[in-house]
């Protein structure tokens, strides 16, 4: 992995992280459990090689609203570990 695909990789990370952050601090204001919330990354128009990267910075569950570019990426992203959970979205 280079440098730049490094910094890339954890620039996704901290944001990610920020993103949760921001949950779980709503999710104490407003008296909910922190897991009562889901983050869907909506990864429409990304490749699936965009996926894995955030699915290796710890997303799990990605939503796509075109069902054929969906299918492929779940295809082409079939054998990640853990398993990503693919949502349809409209």
């Amino acid at each position: 992995m280079s440098n730049s695909d490094t910094a890339f990789s954890n620039t996704l990370r901290d944001k990610l992280h920020a993103v949760q952050a921001r949950i779980t601090a709503a999710c104490a204001d407003s008296g909910r459990a922190a897991d009562s919330v889901q983050l869907l990354a909506v990864s429409k128009t990304f490749s699936a090689d965009d996926v894995r990267q955030v699915a290796a910075c710890g997303q799990r569950d990605f939503g796509e609203n075109y069902i054929q570019e969906g299918v492929d990426k779940i295809i082409a992203l079939q054998d990640s570990q853990p398993a990503l959970i693919w949502h349809c979205i409209g």
